[in-house]
């Protein structure tokens, strides 16, 4: 008891410094429909410098796609987030999710590796003072895209965060893929209702700050990546059972994806950014990248089975 209750001290009194020193700027975008962004895939040219029309994608290898999930802090360095994703072997990858992006940022990384983008902010953040929110930028069509208003505020700086679900036709198959952007040092409560709340609006339609939201087209499978910033382990175990519930393994061979300690040694290093899948379509293992220039966090990447059509 005495530890909850130091803790939650400390957790006050850090948000009543961050609020004094920023003045308490936060704006938060309440709207499930709005403020969103979007740009369209960019066709390759041809070696006479003509632009084709856009064509389907071809997959890399038959069968298989393979997701990416980078959390590029702030976006404060929007120029060498795709270069960073090309030095760990991840820019080629079907589709990308980046959390705490600005505008530029996903339109900054859409342009460099010729993907189209879907982009919600949650805030104008009192940190960077810019937007902050998830986008997600793919290969392949993007048919359908939903808001998703997360429950609570951060203790911290009052900033809200959402996640993001698309649908996604990938070589003719319509696969669902959420990205992820859960509170920071949040009790076990206040996560778990969290995690509820995502459930509930991506898995049964039922989305408690979007009282119109319309249903999302039928898919295939379904995939879960992102920032769940599980600072705890019980937050962990929270996770995979409510993943579990609704039918979602984790990926395996994640883990250590977030450090402020620049030295990057792995005792620092913290397993917050995970990938869930409907079971069936889990190629193997995931992988955490070398390189995270431009970001706290590593990015890191997993490759699924396309079901049959």
């Amino acid at each position: 008891m005495r530890e909850l209750f130091l803790g939650l001290l400390v957790l006050f009194l850090i948000g009543v410094l961050f609020w004094v020193f920023s003045g308490g700027r936060v704006e938060n975008f309440l709207d499930p429909m709005k403020p969103f962004f979007e740009g369209a895939l960019e066709p390759l040219p041809t070696r006479s410098g003509a632009v084709p029309p856009i064509t389907a994608a071809t997959p890399h290898v038959p069968g298989r796609f393979t997701v990416v999930s980078f959390n590029i802090h702030f976006g404060y360095k929007s120029d060498v987030i795709a270069l960073t994703l090309k030095a760990n072997g991840m820019d080629t990858a079907d589709v990308i999710l980046l959390q705490e992006s600005n505008e530029k940022s996903a339109v900054t990384v859409a342009k460099a590796l010729r993907l189209g983008f879907a982009y919600y902010p949650a805030a104008i953040h009192p940190h960077s003072q810019d937007l902050f929110g998830v986008a997600i930028l793919s290969r392949w069509p993007i048919v359908a895209h939903r808001k998703i208003l997360l429950p609570d505020k951060s203790y911290i700086d009052g900033a809200r965060k959402v996640a993001m679900a698309t649908v996604i036709n990938i070589d003719g198959v319509p696969i669902k893929v959420v990205n992820v952007h859960l509170q920071s040092g949040m009790l076990e409560s206040g996560y778990k209702a969290q995690i509820k709340s995502l459930a509930e609006c991506v898995i049964e339609d039922d989305c408690h700050n979007d009282s119109h939201a319309k249903p999302l087209p039928q898919v295939r499978a379904t995939i879960f990546g992102g920032d769940f910033n599980t600072w705890r382990r019980s937050l962990q175990d929270s996770l995979d059972k409510r993943m579990l519930k609704i039918g979602m393994k984790r990926v395996d061979g994640i883990e250590r994806t977030f450090s402020k300690d620049m030295s990057k040694h792995p005792k620092t290093r913290y397993t917050f950014d995970y990938f869930y899948a409907t079971a069936d379509i889990i190629a193997g293992v995931g992988r955490v990248g070398a390189d995270r220039t431009g970001s706290d966090h590593w990015p890191i990447a997993a490759e699924f089975l396309l079901p049959s059509r």
